[in-house]
C-alpha cells in the first residue's frame, strides 16, 4: 500500500470542499528478481530485490471545480540480502539485512539483523541470539535497535528482549509497539513417546515481566500455564490459563508519550484443538474466556473451522470465528481541547468469515482463492477523563 494512502483520505475526509477522484491502495509493481542458493561450504546465500512504480492520488475541489494531483509514494527500490552459515549439529550464523530507498525526499531505511544458534553435541542445551539495528532517513533521521538471547534445553528457556524506542523495522516487516524490555522465564514437561492414551503431550509453566524501555517504566506481568496432547486417534486438544496478578500499565493505549492506561487484575483461559487432519474432513474449534472484575469487563468467543479435500487437487476451507467483549476499556479517538486523551467503556462484537479454495495443478503450481467478510460493531457506555 503506497505511505501516502491514509493521508490523502484524512485530508479529504477533513473538509467537505475535496472528493477523492483516484487513491490506489495498491502499489504497481514493475518488477522483482530472487536468487538463492548454498555453497559446499554449508554457507547460504539469498538477494532479492524489486522496484516499485511511483504512485499518485487525485482529487477534486467541489468549489473551484479543479483537481489536484498528490504523489502518494515515490519511486521505490527494496533489497533483501542474507548470509546463513550452517555449522556442525543444528547451529548456525545468520545475517540478514533490508533496504528501501525511495525517489526524492521519502524516507529511506537499512535495517540490519544477527541470528545465532549453537547446540551442544547430544542437542539437549543451546545459546540462542539476536541483535537487530535500524535506520532511518528522512528530514527526521533517527536510529534503534533490538537485543535478545535464550538459552536452556527442551526443558526450560531464559529470554530477556530489549526494543529501543526508535526500533523502526517497517519499510520491510511490522513492528506497531517498539520500546519494551521484556524477561521471560518458561519450564515446560514433553512426552515425545507414545503411551496408552497419547501420542504425545506437553505441560508448561511461564512467568513475563515486561518495563516500558523509555522513560524506563513497569508494564506488566503473568503467568501462564499450558497444557498439549496429541491423542491415539490423532485429535489434538490445547488449554491455556494466564493471570494478571498486579495492574498492568499500557503506555501505548492512549497513543501519548509518558502516558498509560492502568488495567486491573484480570485473567484468561482459553482451549483449541482439531481432528485428524489425514482424513478428507478436518474439523478446527477453539473459545476463549477473560475476566477483569474490578471493572467487570468479560471476553469470550469461539471459532469453527472445515477444511474437506475433495481430491489431491482440489480443497476448500471455511472458518468462521465471532468474539464479544463487554465494558471494554480504551481510547476513544478523542481528546480534550488541552490535548489530552480521552477514555471510553464500551461494548465490543467481532465476526469473521474466511472461504477459501485451493487447485493444485502440478505439485509446484496451485491457484488460491479467498473471500473473507469481517464485521464489527462498537458501542461507547461512557467516556472518562484520564488522571496523571
Amino acid at each position: 500500500m503506497p505511505s501516502g494512502y491514509y493521508d490523502v483520505r484524512d485530508f479529504a475526509s477533513a473538509g467537505s470542499d475535496w472528493e477523492i477522484v483516484k487513491n490506489p491502495s495498491v502499489t504497481q509493481l514493475y518488477n522483482a528478481t530472487k536468487f538463492s542458493g548454498r555453497n559446499k561450504n554449508k554457507l547460504g546465500i539469498g538477494i532479492f530485490n524489486a522496484v516499485a512504480a511511483p504512485m499518485d492520488a487525485k482529487i477534486h475541489n467541489r468549489v473551484t471545480g479543479k483537481d489536484s494531483t498528490i504523489r502518494t509514494s515515490g519511486l521505490t527500490n527494496y533489497n533483501i540480502l542474507v548470509f546463513d552459515q550452517a555449522l556442525k549439529g543444528r547451529s548456525f550464523i545468520t545475517l540478514t539485512n533490508t533496504n528501501v530507498i525511495r525517489n526524492g525526499a521519502g524516507r529511506d531505511a537499512n535495517v540490519t539483523a544477527l541470528d545465532v544458534a549453537f547446540y551442544n553435541k547430544a542437542n539437549t542445551y543451546a545459546f540462542n541470539g539476536t541483535a537487530r539495528y535500524s535506520k532511518i532517513w528522512s528530514s527526521s533521521p533517527y536510529d534503534g535497535y533490538k537485543f535478545g538471547k535464550v538459552s536452556g534445553n527442551w526443558r526450560f528457556f531464559v529470554l530477556g528482549n530489549v526494543e529501543s524506542k526508535r526500533y523502526d523495522p517497517n519499510d520491510l516487516g511490522i513492528l506497531t509497539a517498539p520500546n519494551e524490555l521484556t524477561y521471560r522465564v518458561k519450564g515446560s514437561y514433553n512426552q515425545f513417546k507414545p503411551t496408552d492414551n497419547f501420542i504425545q503431550y506437553s505441560y508448561s509453566l511461564e512467568n513475563r515481566l515486561s518495563y516500558l524501555y523509555e522513560p524506563y517504566g513497569y508494564s506488566r506481568y503473568d503467568i501462564t500455564a499450558t497444557g498439549f496432547w496429541i491423542f491415539k486417534n490423532f485429535w489434538d486438544v490445547s488449554v491455556k490459563t494466564q493471570l494478571s496478578p498486579a495492574s498492568n500499565h499500557d503506555y501505548f493505549e492512549l497513543r501519548t508519550d509518558g502516558r498509560y492506561l492502568k488495567y486491573p487484575l484480570n485473567y484468561i483461559a482459553d482451549f483449541s484443538g482439531s481432528t485428524d487432519s489425514r482424513k478428507k474432513l478436518y474439523v478446527r474449534f477453539s473459545g476463549v474466556f477473560a475476566r477483569a472484575p474490578k471493572f467487570d469487563n468479560s471476553y469470550y468467543g469461539g471459532g469453527l473451522g472445515f477444511r474437506f479435500r475433495f481430491s489431491n487437487k482440489f480443497t476448500l476451507d471455511l472458518q468462521m470465528d465471532g468474539h464479544k467483549e463487554n465494558n471494554n476499556l480504551g481510547y476513544a479517538f478523542a481528546r480534550e481541547t488541552n490535548g489530552e486523551p480521552i477514555v471510553g467503556f464500551r461494548d465490543v462484537k467481532e465476526r469473521i468469515n474466511v472461504l477459501s479454495g485451493i487447485y493444485n495443478f502440478t505439485p509446484r503450481l496451485n491457484l488460491t482463492l479467498r473471500a473473507r467478510h469481517y464485521w464489527n460493531e462498537v458501542k461507547y457506555l461512557s467516556f472518562h477523563n484520564v488522571t496523571t
